[in-house]
Order: structure tokens, then sequence, then C-alpha cells
């Protein structure tokens, strides 16, 4: 999922700017691991993967998405309905909140 999303940023929104791209996913691990110190988180992956789909999100509001054939919602809102996911299943919505905030961050000081 995140593959095929990031190809999609790649070749979408970030198409002639790959020092953009390459500026983004630095951002976001830098910021990351520096939070990452203070709250004592050690993999990073999953807040990494919230953050780049939080970016796509943004970039595709109109897109319509579809959870497990029972939810549909525009792409704006993915995030946060993984967020809510997170929720269900009692994981910790911290990894989600970091990605999330980074995330958000990142495409309001672009």
């Amino acid at each position: 999922a995140v593959v095929s999303t990031q190809s999609t940023g790649e070749e979408g929104s970030f198409r002639g700017r790959t020092a953009d791209f390459i500026m983004m996913f630095l951002f976001g691990g830098v910021i990351m691991t520096i939070i990452a110190c203070f709250v004592n988180m050690v993999f990073l992956g999953q807040a990494f993967t919230i953050m780049l789909v939080y970016v796509w999100s943004k970039r595709n509001r109109n897109v319509r998405m579809n959870f497990f054939g029972m939810l549909n919602f525009n792409a704006d809102y993915l995030p946060w309905v993984l967020f809510g996911f997170s929720l269900l299943l009692d994981n910790s919505v911290l990894v989600d909140l970091m990605g999330i905030t980074v995330g958000h961050i990142y495409y309001y000081l672009e």
C-alpha cells in the first residue's frame, strides 16, 4: 500500500520534483527521530507510513476510498480512519498521532 501510494505521489504531485520528494522523507525521518527520543519509541516505520498517507490524502482529497467494503469516505479522512482502526485493535495510537502530526507539519510548511 505504501509503495503504490508513494509511486502515485512520485509520479503525480512530485513529478519532476525529486529533491522535494527526498526532502519530505528526510524531514519526516528527522522530526520523528527527535520526537521518538522523548516518547521512548524505537520502531518508527508505522508512524512514517501514516505520515506518507497523510500527505497523500491531503493532496488527493476528493478520491473516494472504501475501507473493508463497509465504510466509504474521501481520501482526506484516511489517516483518521486508520487511527480509529488502531483504536479498535487496541494498538498504540501514539504512533499514528505522531505520523499524522509530522505529516500535518510537513504539508502546511510546504
